[in-house]
């Protein structure tokens, strides 16, 4: 049965229209909707929390459109808020990082690939793990483009595009201005034996012409359009939703005189000028857009409210159900969920362990302490309160005894992106690079605490001794293991344990471990049980 809705597309401006050309390459047959946010363009450098709202607001328009599928065509959005909107959605929600991450992996023979990305992609940490969640092998070197969009779009908005199709005007971007950007953005890659990079902002295919030029012809430059359209395809495929299905073998195709068999594509932006989205759109998308609606932030900003408000009201009926029953750990890491409530459980019987995540959409609060209690603290008393459910949380990261304790709470950001292990252990590697063997003492340090809605709060920490490697080993684990060598297990790094091996002498199963005995010597207050 044919599912003729529109696929829905969206993008922080006119860069999406890259991933919506290959869908409707890769799917003549589909119809699209496709959403432009260029009044609130660039995304990249906005807090994630603000991108997140963004998201919440137009997840809630589409939710009005009736698409059978929906591609956030945005880097920057699909890494801060992928998951608020497909728990607020009932139709399947896409993103283009992982089609990225995959696409990057299958062209690296090196196994030393390199991200091109907005700040905001590159801060959120989403790429290294997609690639790492697909070869845990694969280094990876991030590299934040500080005009990279503007540019795209200054050009996009000039009447040099009008008539004109990106795919044949590859010269457009050939100027001194961009040749010094795609220098700067690149020099970050080079260097490094890097053998592919992803283009991980959608407006960057229409500079990758520069982009090669600056990175060499050993370097393979690939973007997320086309393996988002397959993607896409795929999916479609398989859900039986494809607008015109697949012939079988010896099958007659449905009629060219059918009038629903013919596509049709609807625009929207949040820009006043239409006409010169209509023109930068054309550039991009190959062909005329015929019609372009405006689309007015206060609209998305009331539709947003509204889907947050109905969000909080869903979240505290089921929150009321259970409160009982519930203890909200602060991550949206299912690994760390798991984690926690394994260690946890037995000193809480009959206890369910849940993600904030699942709770609802709440902004995740600013750690700005300088000790590893004070930032779990920090996530613990935030969780609580937003959700009235007795809440856990933890912080941890690297002390190194010749750094004096450094990198400490700032282990995550060490070398300025957040989640960038790659360039932490270089800094690292090279902070320590005349540090004797004897002089090399670190440790893992990791914070835990539970906090009830009435003020509650215990605390414990756990820690694990080692030294500071002088080289990366091992490719399991994250952060700061390849380097790290622990007391308990010599002769491996943290990064060549299996999964069991480093749980077992782990930090933050020393933290765990103590705060459940001491959950086991006292009573909470009436919310846990």
């Amino acid at each position: 049965m044919a599912d003729r809705r529109p696929i829905g597309i969206f993008d922080s401006g006119i860069g999406g229209l890259t991933v919506a050309r290959a869908i409707a390459s890769e799917l003549p047959g589909e119809s699209m909707v496709y959403l432009g946010d260029t009044l609130r363009c660039p995304y990249g450098p906005r807090p994630q929390d603000e991108v997140r709202g963004f998201v919440r607001q137009i997840v809630a328009w589409f939710a009005e459109r009736d698409v059978k599928l929906l591609v956030i065509a945005c880097n920057t959005a699909t890494a801060a808020g992928l998951d608020l909107a497909q728990r607020s959605l009932p139709i399947p929600v896409l993103g283009v990082i992982v089609p990225g991450a995959r696409a990057v992996v299958q062209e690296t023979h090196s196994r030393r690939v390199g991200v091109l990305a907005t700040q905001g992609t590159c801060s959120s940490g989403s790429y290294p793990a997609a690639i790492r969640a697909l070869d845990a092998g694969v280094q990876v070197w991030q590299a934040p483009s500080a005009r990279g969009v503007e540019v795209v779009e200054r050009h996009l908005s000039s009447p040099a595009a009008m008539g004109k199709d990106w795919m044949s005007d590859r010269e457009a971007f050939d100027t001194p201005e961009v040749r010094a950007i795609a220098e700067e953005d690149t020099a970050p890659l080079r260097g490094h034996g890097i053998d592919a990079v992803i283009l991980g902002c959608t407006h960057f295919p229409l500079l990758a012409r520069e982009y090669r030029r600056a990175l060499g012809p050993e370097v393979r430059v690939v973007s997320s359009a086309e393996e988002t359209a397959r993607e896409v395809r795929a999916y479609l495929e398989r859900a039986g939703a494809l607008a015109r299905p697949l012939p079988v073998e010896g099958e007659e195709v449905e009629s060219a005189q059918d009038p629903t068999a013919h596509p049709t594509y609807h625009f929207a932006t949040t820009s006043p000028e239409l006409g010169a989205f209509a023109v930068a759109g054309e550039y991009v998308f190959g062909r005329r857009l015929k019609a372009v609606e405006r689309v007015d932030v206060a609209t998305l900003e009331a539709l947003g409210e509204a889907f947050k408000a109905q969000e909080a009201r869903e979240a505290e009926s089921e929150a009321g159900a259970n409160t009982s029953k519930r203890v909200v750990v602060a991550t949206g890491n299912p690994h760390k969920l798991r984690e926690i409530g394994e260690i946890l459980a037995p000193a809480l019987p009959g206890v369910e362990f849940v993600s904030v995540r699942e709770l609802g959409d709440f902004p995740e609060p600013e750690e700005d302490g300088e000790t590893f209690i004070e930032n779990a603290l920090i996530k613990a008393r935030a969780a609580a309160e937003e959700t009235g459910l007795p809440a856990v949380a933890d912080d941890s990261g690297l002390d190194v005894d010749a750094l004096g304790g450094e990198p400490g709470v700032r282990s995550a950001r060490w070398a300025g992106v957040h989640g960038d292990d790659l360039a932490n252990n270089e800094k690292l590697m090279a902070r320590m690079a005349e540090v004797p063997e004897e002089a090399r003492t670190a440790r893992f340090r990791s914070a835990v605490c539970l906090v009830t809605p009435e003020g509650e709060e215990v605390v414990a920490e756990g820690a694990c001794e080692g030294m500071v490697g002088y080289e990366p080993r091992g490719t399991g684990g994250f952060g700061y293991d390849p380097l790290f060598w622990p007391a308990d297990t010599p002769g491996q790094t943290m990064a060549e344990l299996t999964p069991e091996q480093k749980n077992a002498i782990s930090h933050r199963f020393h933290a765990l471990s103590a705060l459940a005995e001491k959950l086991r010597s006292r009573t909470l207050g009436s919310s846990t049980t």
